[in-house]
């Protein structure tokens, strides 16, 4: 058994490409991406109120073994976000402090993960951002399996190694690479699609007349 390392030749996003996203919500981006993109409900931020976005460092870490994310850590670049599939395993955790703190000094930003971390309490004070599906006490295997840069499924999402990452409190968005410009242009037209309907209702407009719902069947009482 081994990890494997595919090829990481895919187009690093610079932080001129990132920063017209920092604004932009991941519902906002699931709109634009015809109502998908959205990772599970179970994946959520560890702290409430954190955000993140950043550009996928795929790992696929099977078996509650987390040798890969060690590995990617040394492949990781600034800004980078490691976007993890464990499986969605609930019984152990594959992520806690010590690793957490040498993936951030390595310039990761964020981690995306469909299983559980441990260390919560200072995890919670750290500065590296953290979504996953839940907390468990039991560690992580060491067993040399899973892969790097490779496509994975995380958070019932299709994720490719460069795709661009995009969390808050409503959950996790991917953005396919090859996506990124028409979803960013569809992005900016749903916002201030968003402005105009917020001047409408501030207004009076009810919803029901905004979206031109049918209208209701009335029962006449006998």
């Amino acid at each position: 058994m081994s990890v494997t390392i595919a090829d990481d030749a895919y187009p690093r996003l610079t932080e001129n490409d990132l920063n017209p996203w920092r604004t932009i919500p991941s519902a906002v981006v699931c709109d634009a991406l015809g109502r998908t993109g959205g990772m599970s409900a179970a994946i959520r931020p560890l702290r409430p109120g954190q955000s993140l976005v950043g550009q996928a460092l795929t790992v696929l870490a099977p078996n509650t073994s987390n040798a890969a994310i060690h590995h990617a850590i040394e492949c990781a670049w600034p800004g980078c976000v490691l976007v993890v599939d464990a499986g969605a395993r609930e019984d152990k955790a594959v992520w806690g402090s010590v690793v957490s703190a040498y993936a951030f000094s390595c310039g990761v930003t964020g981690l995306v993960v469909d299983g559980c971390v441990r260390d919560a309490a200072i995890l919670k004070q750290a500065d590296l951002t953290i979504f996953c599906r839940g907390t468990a006490p039991n560690g992580p295997s060491k067993k040399a399996v899973g892969g790097i840069h490779i496509p994975i499924r995380c958070g019932g999402v299709n994720v490719a190694a460069g795709d661009l990452v995009i969390g808050d409190d409503d959950g996790v968005a991917v953005v396919p690479f090859r996506d990124l410009d028409a979803t960013l242009e569809k992005c900016r037209v749903r916002l201030e699609q968003k402005r105009d309907w917020n001047g409408k209702t501030a207004a009076g407009v009810s919803t029901a007349a905004l979206w031109e719902l049918s209208p209701p069947n009335r029962k006449t009482p006998k």
